[in-house]
């Protein structure tokens, strides 16, 4: 996707912030820049739309597969 990206997955959770009703919270306190940020300055983004699908394997649980879409919207 870009040449150098940093994506971050948290093992423990605080209980509380597990369940409040909204996704996650994605790019916040980090001094690297995020996936989508770097694709935007390089200009792969039409828009600012992106997905994130996290698929929690029962074989492995801490093991996580992802996939990061930058698709445009129509």
């Amino acid at each position: 996707m870009t040449p150098r990206y940093f994506i971050g997955q948290a093992e423990k959770v605080d209980p509380c912030l597990a369940q409040m009703p909204f996704d996650g919270v994605v790019g916040l306190g980090f001094v690297i820049a995020s996936p989508v940020l770097l694709a935007s300055r390089m200009g792969l983004l039409d828009q600012p739309i992106f997905t994130v699908f996290l698929k929690q394997t029962r074989s492995k649980p801490l093991s996580v597969n992802l996939v990061f879409l930058l698709r445009y919207l129509e």
